[in-house]
């Protein structure tokens, strides 16, 4: 994460939040959609793990002002929010838009506090139960590997990078971080570190090749 905002990057949040002020009345069916929530506590959560890049920059900011801002200026949030809120009342909100290439098919009763999604492009969250504090970056895709098998279990305080693929009934243990277009088919165990193989040369000119990059 990042914890520190250089000058113009604290003066474009500070321009952002003033404007959250003024246009808070869009997000207003949103907020009674929390309130009658039953998923309060992980919304607060997620909203806690969501503002961590900004660093002290958030810290006195009110949980009012960060779901407002969050809301109105990021769609990856949006889709998780959406997502939180569940049943058919949430598509009544779509006139903010979600992200239309992030989709999170699990349901949110078996997504964990804290679930935090970078970027979230052509992004899809296909799993049995992800625990708390699951860090997503983009073009990740967990799901099944053939039509009728089963979905991956995801544990605790796991990072999956860009483009990594998880695919089929298979468990990732807590602590684990899943480098970047890593392709995972089979168990994890916790607190590993997972890196897809070295990019190989397979052509030299007109030479063919098999040599580590």
């Amino acid at each position: 994460y990042i914890t520190n905002l250089n000058h113009n990057e604290s003066m474009k949040l500070n321009s952002k939040l003033k404007i959250s002020h003024l246009l808070f009345f869009l997000t207003i069916p949103h907020w009674v959609a929390y309130f009658i929530s039953k998923e309060k506590d992980k919304i607060i959560k997620d909203l806690s793990i969501w503002s961590t890049p900004y660093g002290k920059s958030f810290e006195d900011i009110s949980l009012f002002m960060k779901m407002t801002y969050f809301l109105l200026f990021y769609k990856e949030y949006r889709n998780l929010f959406y997502c939180r809120i569940g049943g058919s009342s949430k598509f009544i909100l779509y006139y903010l838009p979600p992200m239309s290439s992030l989709y999170i098919c699990t349901e949110t009763s078996n997504i964990g506090e804290g679930f935090y999604l970078q970027h979230g492009f052509s992004t899809i969250v296909n799993a049995y139960s992800i625990g708390m504090n699951c860090h997503i970056n983009q073009q990740v895709t967990i799901g099944t590997n053939t039509p009728k098998i089963g979905c991956p279990r995801i544990g605790n305080n796991v990072k999956i990078h860009a483009g990594a693929k998880i695919l089929g009934p298979i468990t990732i243990g807590d602590n684990v971080i899943i480098g970047a277009n890593a392709v995972v088919v089979k168990d994890i165990p916790t607190n590993l570190v997972v890196a897809p193989s070295p990019t190989i040369i397979i052509k030299n000119g007109n030479e063919r090749v098999n040599q580590k990059l």
